[in-house]
């Protein structure tokens, strides 16, 4: 089973690439959440028309930077393939930057 598909569509800006990755082949490192908490709203919306509004980030070898929720969250599922936003990483400072930023983009809605 995959993920939608939106066919061969890649999209390039900058420093980024947009492009459907094999789960198999996207590498997680230590630093990743180990415990995710409750998926089930998460892959409801991933499995309805909402889909996944911001795909998982990985470097240019295809280590995971951001979205390991996401991430979980297809392989339970039981995606073959995700949407990755391929960005070109300098270093493990310029990856720490992009997880910060992806994180203070949240908004918690209650407020």
């Amino acid at each position: 089973m995959t993920g939608p598909s939106l066919g061969p569509l890649r999209l390039h800006g900058g420093n980024m690439t947009f492009r459907e990755v094999a789960i198999s082949k996207i590498k997680v490192g230590p630093r990743a959440r180990k415990r995710f908490g409750n998926l089930d709203d998460l892959k409801a919306d991933m499995q309805s028309d909402v889909e996944m509004l911001h795909p998982v980030v990985v470097d240019e070898q295809l280590n995971l930077v951001a979205g390991g929720r996401r991430l979980q969250a297809a392989k339970e599922l039981k995606w073959d393939r995700i949407w990755c936003n391929v960005r070109a990483v300098a270093d493990e400072s310029h990856a720490l930057r992009i997880e910060l930023a992806e994180n203070k983009k949240r908004t918690d809605l209650t407020k």
